[in-house]
């Protein structure tokens, strides 16, 4: 039995012609330059594979950017509009207590004059209490608007039955 110092033994005892050294070197080179060139190929296809991941991440980045963009505008316009809420909601505050406050003034007026006509109606045979005259017809006086008053904004004026009577006997 050959153990493996007995074959390294063998194997230099055999001297190798240079023509077989030859040979095997370039066998060797040939097989290390297969390899390389493999090698090369799989360093090139990882650079296309990276090249193409950069172009996926770059188109990416310009959707993740777009969508960005559209949170903020739609963030601006949410702020934007609540905003105009609060003011809205404020104005509409304002507008009640100026009612209120109007109706509240001129309700004692309006109910002694609503008294004053009932009467008057009864006496002449009017019983509803209300003038056969068309409102269109009725020229409404015009007063200036105090200064607490033009400085709130109005969308609307309208007209309540109180105003309607306040104008026809004014109270002073």
């Amino acid at each position: 039995m050959n153990t493996l110092e007995e074959k390294e033994v063998s194997q230099s005892d055999y001297p190798a012609s240079p023509h077989v050294k030859m040979r095997i070197f370039q066998q060797m080179a040939e097989a290390l330059d297969m390899e390389a060139s493999a090698l090369y190929r799989r360093a090139a296809s990882f650079e296309e594979e990276e090249t193409s991941l950069k172009r996926a991440v770059q188109e990416h980045q310009t959707e993740i950017n777009r969508l960005n963009f559209r949170m903020q505008v739609l963030r601006s316009e949410r702020s934007r509009l609540v905003e105009r809420i609060d003011d809205l909601e404020q104005e509409a505050d304002a507008l009640r207590e100026e009612a209120c406050t109007m109706e509240e003034d001129l309700a004692p007026s309006s109910v002694e004059s609503g008294r004053k006509k009932s009467l008057c109606a009864a006496q002449e045979g009017d019983t509803d209490g209300w003038e056969d005259e068309p409102f269109e017809k009725k020229i409404l006086p015009f007063r200036p608007a105090s200064e607490e008053e033009s400085r709130t904004p109005v969308f609307f004026n309208r007209m309540t039955l109180t105003d309607y009577l306040s104008s026809e006997n004014p109270v002073e």
